[in-house]
């Protein structure tokens, strides 16, 4: 059976400083997720909808991490493809409030 919404798209794997201030002070990171795609999928599926999201990540421990993680909030990534020539994205982010 197919899902009810499929997402195409890039998310990569999303460092936030852990406290406010300029990055060059940062020495702590939350990791999370972060993609438009892959966002909008998980909140279909925390709807109780079904939803898939197709991409490509690195053969890498981070895009391991992305793959478990929006597995994990109830998306299908069986055609999440893992590419071995080039690296999981990184989006590394400043905590300004």
């Amino acid at each position: 059976m197919y899902p009810e919404l499929v997402t195409i798209g890039e998310t990569m794997v999303v460092f936030e400083a852990a406290v406010d201030g300029p990055l060059r002070y940062a020495s702590q990171f939350n990791k999370r997720h972060g993609g438009a795609e892959s966002n909008v999928a998980i909140g279909v599926a925390r709807l109780g909808r079904s939803a898939g999201w197709i991409s490509q990540v690195g053969d890498d421990e981070l895009g391991k991490y992305l793959v478990s993680s929006i597995r994990g909030e109830g998306v299908d990534t069986s055609c999440v493809r893992y590419d071995r020539h080039y690296p999981t994205g990184l989006y590394i982010k400043e905590k300004i409030t």
